[in-house]
């Protein structure tokens, strides 16, 4: 599997002081780069778009990233689901008993399923391309919502849509294949 690697947007980016004599100048300056390149494509989707800077910030402060090289697998059907991932960069396979269901693109959630309900994975997920991801663990989510009641609903209402969605396409390719 890809190795974690907390970046700009994690824990210490609410930390990061330019004058902090343990990381030099640059370092300082290539997290803050990472961090507003985040920011950036993350407003730019429908559900990140509609959190104020403190909600976004509480969520960014529960994530971490990940990395997954091409044809790495990040999770098999019947693995527990217990985090969800947002694809930054790359191209995600989403597999089903060998066939491929659907491809996963930026900026897009994958295993949100999971961290709600508690139920083992439905498909397995690979990348098909070099991935970067955050990573959101079920639990953490659970203690930021549980200290910030209207980011949870937020967030609820922001995962409803996009599963929807997901569920709008997903109904379109079983329309297809009956048609085919």
């Amino acid at each position: 599997m890809g190795e974690i690697r907390r970046s700009g947007f994690d824990r210490r980016i609410s930390s990061i002081s330019i004058t902090d004599e343990r990381r030099s100048g640059e370092d300082c300056r290539d997290l803050i780069r990472q961090h507003n390149i985040l920011i950036g494509k993350l407003k730019k989707t429908p559900f990140f778009k509609t959190l104020s800077d403190e909600e976004f910030k509480g969520i960014l402060n529960i994530c971490s990233q990940k990395t997954f090289s091409k044809n790495k697998r990040l999770f098999y059907e019947g693995d527990v689901g217990d985090y969800m991932f947002i694809l930054l960069e790359g191209v995600l396979q989403i597999m089903l008993r060998g066939k491929e269901l659907n491809l996963v693109t930026p900026v897009d959630f994958i295993g949100e399923m999971g961290i709600f309900t508690g139920e083992t994975r439905s498909a397995t997920v690979y990348a098909k391309t070099d991935c970067v991801l955050l990573k959101i663990n079920r639990y953490e989510r659970f203690s930021l919502f549980e200290a910030h009641k209207t980011l949870n609903s937020r967030f609820q209402l922001g995962m409803i849509k996009n599963l929807s969605e997901k569920l709008r396409k997903m109904n379109k390719i079983i329309i297809d294949m009956k048609n085919d």
